[in-house]
């Protein structure tokens, strides 16, 4: 696949001039040069699944773990209890 393949496999959301930046994406050299990137489908295909969020972790992810105590500022005083003081 080139480039252009690959950017419209993962439906534009990366720039073609973006996809050899791609860090975790295998690349092929073609050629003499070094310039020249072709990319295999299944290295395409394991990237984006590597990518993706797991539904476990969407599941934890509002799960944040609470002070045994509250903490911040304490209840307001009524008047009575101001006067009084």
């Amino acid at each position: 696949m080139t480039k252009e393949q690959v950017s419209a496999a993962m439906q534009g959301i990366i720039k073609p001039k973006m996809v050899p930046r791609l860090k975790g994406l295998k690349k092929t050299f073609v050629g003499n040069g070094r310039k020249n990137f072709l990319y295999r489908k299944q290295d395409v295909i394991d990237y984006i699944n590597s990518k993706v969020e797991r539904e476990e972790v969407m599941k934890n992810a509002g799960h944040e773990k609470k002070r045994h105590r509250e903490m911040g500022i304490p209840s307001l005083l009524s008047w009575e209890e101001l006067q009084k003081a």
